[in-house]
């Protein structure tokens, strides 16, 4: 299988754009775009066969971008991202894909990400969901994005390729946690598949949780009315 793995993203083409493939076993990709030269920034990261483990840190980590990360999952192609037990990464916390910027994931292909120290998917802004096969499997939480977390772009009509599954052990599946902002801690589901098997709530949202369409299953072992 072809390798393409940059140790540490943080010198990216004009066009913000990479692509990774191949196996890494214990090592990490790091996003990191100098704001100033870049202050509308968007880096796309396309994901082509991956199957990306640390041991010692959060495996996707975005530190940087001065717009979003987007997460692109190649049409055909299988990918896998996990965590280790237990580590703290650079910003002190933990999440088998880190963001501290907005993150969208998209493409047609199919993605797995393991949480196994704590959260699967984690952005300090938001999370955004717009196409493929997700699957995220979390100690903790499945799905966390501070600011809000849309499932399906509001603007589309076929969600046909959109399908996100979350399990969790001991969190909620899908959570948005600000509290500081009547704007803000928001969950968002437009369309596709929604799966969600829970140990906590399957959806927790500190402002507000829209269901404008999609096909949604949710089982929960406690949640908040236990």
């Amino acid at each position: 299988m072809k390798q393409k793995f940059p140790q540490k993203i943080d010198k990216i083409n004009k066009k913000l754009k990479d692509s990774v493939s191949g196996k890494l076993d214990d090592g990490q990709i790091v996003v990191d775009v100098d704001k100033t030269k870049y202050p509308e920034g968007k880096v796309e990261l396309s994901l082509e066969g991956a199957q990306i483990t640390s041991l010692s840190d959060s495996p996707v980590y975005i530190a940087g971008v001065a717009d979003e990360c987007v997460i692109t999952v190649k049409k055909g192609t299988e990918n896998v991202i996990s965590d280790g037990k237990e580590y703290i990464n650079a910003d002190g916390g933990s999440g088998a894909v880190y963001s501290k910027d907005d993150l969208k994931i998209k493409g047609k292909g199919n993605l797995t990400v393991n949480g196994n120290c704590t959260d699967g998917i984690v952005s300090k802004d938001s999370v955004k969901i717009f196409n493929g096969n997700i699957t995220v499997n979390a100690e903790d939480d499945g799905i966390r994005g501070k600011d809000s977390v849309k499932i399906g772009d509001s603007d589309d009509t076929d969600f046909s390729n959109l399908a996100v599954t979350v399990n969790t052990v001991s969190g909620d599946g899908i959570i948005s946690s600000n509290d500081t902002d009547k704007e803000k801690g928001k969950v968002i589901i437009n369309g596709g598949t929604v799966k969600i098997k829970s140990f906590g709530d399957g959806i927790q949202a500190e402002s507000d949780v829209k269901i404008n369409g999609g096909d949604i299953d949710i089982y929960t072992y406690q949640g908040a009315a236990y």
